[in-house]
């Protein structure tokens, strides 16, 4: 019997590079091009492998992770992160701690891939459930990491697009490109993203504040905090007004107590947020920039 691959990525270039590799080597290949799409297929199909980029839209590869490692049906599937984008340690140790087996860079040899792929096969065989080594990360701990690695990849980011920059055209040229790549990433993302100044004024807010709350972005950035307050239940609303004193004073990282926001559907659900200082190139402490989940 055929082994069953399911391959996530949003590049249809790749997707057809791999489908035609494993093909090759005798693999059943199944293919989705991001994170909802996958757990969709899940639902109907079972697999024996699942290889799965990280950044794509609606539902990134270390999302797509933890709700696999989180399911009972699902936990079982050995899960391969296959990236160009998240390469450092930080972002291995991180999609390991998620539960994934194997962290591979875009650009190793194919034969190299393929021998991972066939090891994790071998290990699922021996082991039926790959997820029962360690504690699996609780929410809180999860969304920290996952803010971290967001954060430590726009940082550089910007760092690259400092260093490059030569001349006002190619300034400009680079920071639409480095705008582009901040939007993309930052809409990959389920969580809502804010930024604000020292002056506590909004200066970002991810476009699903809209979906979520009905608060259109433009209406709100350039706004001082206290806009948010009609979101904020009264009852603990508190927990979330100490989050930018916290984080512009200490210039350290900083995880809320829970809170409630009012959802435009008029429900209240309780958030809590990770935010952490943005400096600037004096390494001064120059905004905040949080995820709230």
């Amino acid at each position: 019997m055929k082994m069953k691959v399911l391959i996530v990525d949003d590049n249809p270039e790749i997707l057809y590079v791999l489908e035609t590799l494993l093909k090759g080597h005798g693999y059943r290949v199944y293919s989705a091009e991001d994170g909802m799409a996958a757990l969709e297929l899940l639902r109907n199909e079972a697999v024996d492998v699942i290889v799965s980029d990280v950044l794509m839209p609606r539902m990134d590869g270390f999302q797509l992770c933890r709700s696999v490692k989180t399911d009972e049906r699902l936990r079982h599937i050995p899960f391969i992160v296959y990236t160009a984008t998240y390469t450092s340690p930080q972002d291995e140790a991180y999609a390991l701690r998620l539960g994934a087996q194997r962290f591979i860079h875009k650009n190793s040899e194919p034969e190299n891939f393929l021998a991972t792929v066939r090891a994790v096969l071998e290990e699922a065989q021996d082991k039926p459930d790959p997820h029962t080594d360690g504690d699996p990360l609780n929410e809180e701990e999860s969304l920290r990491l996952y803010s971290q690695r967001l954060a430590e990849r726009l940082q550089v980011k910007v760092e690259q697009a400092e260093r490059e920059l030569e001349g006002r055209h190619r300034v400009e040229m680079k920071l639409r490109e480095s705008e582009q790549l901040f939007r993309s990433l930052i809409e990959t993302v389920d969580d809502m993203v804010y930024a604000g100044n020292m002056d506590g004024v909004f200066t970002y807010v991810s476009p699903n504040w809209k979906t979520y709350l009905g608060i259109d972005p433009e209406s709100i950035v350039g706004q001082p905090f206290s806009a948010f307050e009609p979101y904020l239940h009264p009852d603990d609303a508190d927990n979330a007004w100490g989050i930018a004193p916290a984080v512009l004073e200490s210039g350290k990282p900083y995880l809320s107590p829970e809170y409630r926001v009012r959802y435009a559907d008029g429900s209240w659900r309780w958030h809590v947020s990770n935010a952490a200082p943005m400096r600037d190139n004096k390494g001064e402490v120059c905004g905040i920039v949080g995820v709230a989940r």
